[in-house]
């Protein structure tokens, strides 16, 4: 260690064990990679248009038109009804009776019924 004149206790950064060579070689290794990536990446674009453009015209696309494609829907947002749909079938649901399981004579009841129920049992407790 040297010391200043200040009372600074800091290491001598020569010995520090940091091989900057290495880290330099790592780094010009990691470019000249991508170079090459980026100039094969190239050639397989320019081989792919040159197909494209010997055939005179671009293949059809296969998924255009589809409600979904992989995972990602894909609908015209202009005619797309699924949420009103959905709203008016969970709105039957607590607007209706109807079996939930007919062996356990289990039912639903309309939610404003059930609510009247409810606060009515609530009101006659002690």
């Amino acid at each position: 260690m040297s010391s200043s004149g200040h009372g600074s206790a800091h290491p001598d950064l020569e010995g520090d064990g940091i091989d900057i060579r290495k880290i330099l070689l790592v780094g010009a290794g990691s470019l000249a990679l991508f170079a090459i990536c980026c100039v094969v990446a190239f050639f397989i674009l320019r081989h792919q248009r040159a197909e494209y453009e010997a055939a005179g015209t671009p293949p059809e696309p296969t998924m255009m038109g589809k409600a979904e494609i992989g995972i990602v829907d894909q609908p015209d947002f202009d005619h797309d009804t699924r949420l009103e749909e959905w709203k008016a079938v969970k709105q039957h649901r607590l607007n209706s009776y109807g079996w939930v399981d007919r062996k356990k004579d289990l039912i639903h009841i309309p939610i404003d019924k059930a609510i009247d129920q409810v606060v009515s049992e609530a009101g006659n407790q002690p």
